[in-house]
């Protein structure tokens, strides 16, 4: 190659990078931000055997839920919303010589672009604060499940957050469709496993399925 192609592909690179950070920093000079600072922390099969490890999971108590990170799959355990919770029960695993992993995944903060959804920002805010409510609960009643509390004790929790996720449902109907939606088939879940023997990893595994929604719901405010 000679010396003035090799000169033209730099100037070329470089138009392209001074371009593109351009168009990032129109991008964010026009964008509304609000920080959420939100951790998950996953406690996942060491297993490349994925379908495998999730029925394995699963007869072990565990939530045997399939989930995709950094382009790989695994099958969560469970899901904590307090590190040191995680942290514990990973030790505990490690100590036991069961092979997990612990996988955080964070959502620092949340990009409103788009006129209408600076205009909303503060419903979605509020629906996203709603939402985080909803899977502490879930965790504690999953929690109260495992240590031995009473079918009926958990079924009161988790008839509450039914009630809950239905009044938010129909509240965010035509504010946050996407969220009410949300609410709505997790209603619907929770209306199921009332209606049978509850079981721990049953609850482990719809509190997975919730924070997979928060994560589908944050994930329209990146920036792109």
């Amino acid at each position: 190659m000679t010396a003035s192609f090799l000169k033209r592909i730099g100037i070329f690179a470089l138009t392209f990078f001074f371009c593109f950070c351009g168009i990032y920093t129109w991008k964010l000079s026009n964008v509304k931000v609000y920080s959420v600072q939100t951790s998950f922390y996953y406690l996942v099969a060491d297993d490349l055997r994925i379908e495998a490890s999730a029925e394995f999971v699963k007869l072990e108590g565990g939530a045997g839920y399939l989930f995709e990170y950094n382009g790989r799959d695994y099958v969560a355990l469970n899901v904590y919303t307090n590190k040191t919770d995680c942290e514990q029960v990973y030790e505990h695993l490690c100590g036991q010589g069961k092979p997990t992993l612990l996988k955080e995944i964070a959502i620092e903060k949340l990009y409103f672009l788009k006129q209408e959804d600076k205009r909303k920002s503060e419903i979605y805010l509020s629906a996203f604060k709603c939402l985080q409510g909803d899977i502490g609960l879930l965790e504690g009643c999953g929690n109260l499940l495992e240590k031995g509390e009473t079918q009926e004790r958990c079924k009161e929790i988790l008839k509450t957050l039914q009630n809950q996720m239905e009044f938010q449902g129909e509240r965010y109907e035509d504010k946050y469709k996407a969220f009410s939606q949300t609410c709505k088939r997790t209603a619907k879940k929770i209306e199921r496993l009332l209606n049978s023997v509850l079981y721990v990893q049953d609850v482990r595994y719809l509190l997975c399925e919730t924070v997979d929604e928060y994560m589908n719901l944050a994930a329209a405010f990146k920036i792109k």
